[in-house]
């Protein structure tokens, strides 16, 4: 055994096993993809962008800023992140600010602002919304979403507790750093804990191939939930 692998054998005893890989995720025929009971309901564009359904009754979404299924507070390292809700009431965090959104309404968050959001489940209505991330490909995409919320449903949405260093090793690998610890801070976690010891001493990957690549995503497009396109320079 090579003194790398002695190594990392020494560390795995330390770290929870890579996920189960054994169970792609699962789509139903109108290509939605459902995690948390259905609590957080997810729908793939063909631009790039998502349709996401979170549940305002779901305990895994109806909790506030604190709900299980809801994004930490993080930053885009390259890419702005442009929300459109078509139903219901979205709140959502940007730079310390608490702000709302409501059906017909968009707001745009820039690469580097600290944001996060959810339901508002006081309304007793389910929150619908278009979540776009541009420019493409830097990062966030459909590939981290089926990973990281297969991962977080698989844990935490069975009672268990998910690893920390799996999930910085995701955000790593889509450009997004958590924001509570100051930034240079939420940077460094993901290049240490989430690519170094994440990928290279406990196995971990920012993107597995039974639950990303090769998987038959129908995708859906703007205009199947009355959408205009996306003007130039939002893409």
């Amino acid at each position: 055994m090579s003194p790398l692998s002695a190594l990392r054998s020494r560390i795995n005893e330390y770290f929870p096993p890579p996920p189960d890989l054994s169970t792609p995720p699962t789509l139903d025929s109108s290509g939605c993809f459902a995690v948390f009971g259905g609590g957080l309901k997810t729908w793939f564009l063909d631009d790039g962008s998502v349709r996401q359904v979170l549940s305002a009754k779901s305990p895994f979404t109806s909790r506030g800023r604190e709900s299980a299924a809801n994004p930490p507070l993080h930053f885009h390292m390259w890419q702005a992140e442009i929300f459109e809700v078509i139903k219901g009431t979205m709140v959502y965090v940007e730079e310390g600010v608490e702000k709302r959104l409501m059906a017909g309404e968009k707001g745009v968050i820039r690469p580097g602002d600290a944001h996060t959001f959810w339901v508002d489940a006081s309304t007793g209505e389910d929150l619908e919304v278009v979540v776009t991330t541009t420019p493409k490909h830097l990062g966030f995409d459909h590939d981290f979403i089926l990973n990281f919320y297969s991962y977080m449903d698989r844990t935490i949405g069975r009672g268990t507790t998910p690893s920390t260093i799996q999930l910085l090793t995701f955000l790593d690998g889509a450009n997004v750093c958590l924001a509570d610890p100051p930034r240079p801070i939420g940077r460094a976690m993901n290049l240490v804990l989430g690519r170094f010891v994440g990928q290279y001493i406990a196995g971990y990957k920012p993107r597995y191939p039974e639950w990303s690549t090769g998987l038959d995503i129908p995708l859906k497009k703007r205009s199947d939930f009355g959408l205009p396109p996306l003007q130039e320079g939002t893409r």
